[in-house]
């Protein structure tokens, strides 16, 4: 099973990423350095989410003070569920 994990340094995606090695197939995401959405780039960048069967979201920022942390915390999950509908990819996807 591959799990792909978002917010992986933090405090909750640590502890996941260091409970699920050696027992699945784990792949961590940066979200910190994300492609501008109009950038060609973008959409081979969710098509990294397209390859797991979990995708954990890990990934806010609690005191959100410039355009990208509002970006990640409201728009980016429902941006991702979307191209993973147009891709015919239905992941467990936690939020």
């Amino acid at each position: 099973m591959k799990i792909l994990v978002t917010g992986y340094s933090g405090f909750l995606g640590t502890i996941l990423c260091n409970n699920f090695l050696g027992k699945f197939e784990v792949q961590k995401v940066n979200l910190r350095h994300l492609p501008e959405k109009q950038s060609s780039y973008f959409n081979e960048f969710l098509d990294k989410f397209t390859e797991a069967d979990v995708i954990i979201n890990c990934a806010a920022n609690l005191k959100p003070k410039t355009k990208n942390d509002i970006f990640i915390n409201e728009d980016f999950p429902i941006i991702l569920l979307n191209h993973l509908k147009k891709k015919d990819r239905n992941p467990f996807f936690i939020h």
